[in-house]
């Protein structure tokens, strides 16, 4: 049960937030899902902080360098170190654990602007 308070919102599908999470879910995992529990002030801060680590380390940093002529694919470990260090931000500025949940949402919050990006055919160069 989330604590009482007004950082922590039950989030029904048919809510803003919650049209939100279902469209980054997948069809199968959004069928399934009625309601959450998110911490709005951790989810405010992956929101603002993802794309700041995005612009800091460069679109070509995320992007698997060796895939030419295929399209271009994000590397994994590169995501997962982003998000490990959003989260451990976020934990340190809200004195809150962020939870398995809240990676996840972390994780796809990422990814969703990185293929944004990459389908605005943002310009990919090394630094």
């Amino acid at each position: 049960m989330a604590p009482p308070g007004d950082t922590w919102r039950r989030v029904a599908a048919g809510d803003d937030v919650g049209q939100e999470l279902a469209s980054m879910l997948g069809p199968s995992e959004a069928r399934g899902v009625t309601d959450v529990v998110v911490d709005l002030d951790q989810w405010r801060r992956a929101r603002r902080l993802l794309p700041i680590l995005v612009d800091r380390h460069g679109l070509a940093w995320f992007l698997d360098g060796d895939t030419f002529p295929a399209p271009a694919r994000l590397d994994d470990d590169r995501v997962e170190r982003c998000v490990q260090v959003a989260a451990t931000w976020i934990e340190r500025r809200s004195g809150r654990a962020v939870d398995a949940h809240g990676l996840q949402t972390m994780r796809t919050l990422l990814i969703q602007h990185l293929r944004e990006l990459v389908h605005a055919g943002v310009t990919v160069s090394r630094r």
